[in-house]
């Protein structure tokens, strides 16, 4: 549910089914499948097919300023050292996000 104001919506954003294919089809074959195991080998196959749902999941959700879920949120972020002493000093790491 949408707790902001109307004004606050991403009403005004404009894309097409074509938009969204023309997304799909920018996927590379060789990467690993994400969170929900899908390759993206199969969204280049079926990006034809999938283009007006997922059009309208995406319009739907921002029209109404549905929220995303929790889980879309969250991340994994482990520091990584970058140089200088490996001693406290926060300035010595990164924050990497762990997919």
């Amino acid at each position: 549910m949408f707790c902001g104001s109307a004004d606050d919506r991403c009403q005004d954003v404009i894309f097409s089914h074509v938009d969204v294919a023309d997304a799909l089809s920018k996927l590379r074959e060789d990467k690993a499948a994400g969170a929900d195991d899908l390759p993206p080998m199969l969204f280049l196959q079926i990006k034809d097919h999938i283009s007006y749902p997922l059009l309208w999941l995406f319009r739907k959700s921002l029209d109404e300023g549905t929220a995303v879920p929790k889980d879309w949120k969250m991340s994994n972020v482990s520091k990584n050292f970058k140089k200088g002493s490996r001693s406290s000093l926060a300035k010595n790491y990164r924050p990497v996000e762990r997919v």
